[in-house]
């Protein structure tokens, strides 16, 4: 996927032999700080619950990438916030969330 978008991929971030239920895990907590400086355009991920596990989890890290305009493709789910569509799932389970307080 990377080759045929043009990307660069400048790091694989996997936490092995830890749980995706911990909201703090060494390779994520890496990416996420690379995200925060700006080192980051695109996170790529095979399925949601390889970020994270629980919805809120998701949507958290899916709210901090888009304060730092880094776009979040899921290639299983075929979500992709670089494209009109992918923008528009965002912002509805953006408004699912807050509406019941996740």
């Amino acid at each position: 996927m990377a080759k045929e978008r043009d990307w660069t991929v400048i790091r694989e971030y996997v936490d092995i032999g830890e749980s995706g239920a911990k909201e703090s895990r060494p390779e994520l907590d890496l990416l996420m700080k690379a995200v925060r400086e700006g080192r980051v355009d695109v996170v790529a991920v095979a399925r949601f619950d390889r970020f994270g596990r629980s919805v809120r989890h998701l949507l958290t890290g899916l709210e901090e990438f888009r304060k730092a305009n880094v776009d979040f493709v899921s290639l299983s789910e075929s979500v992709d916030t670089s494209n009109a569509i992918g923008k528009m799932v965002f912002t509805f389970l953006g408004r699912s969330r807050s509406s019941r307080g996740l």
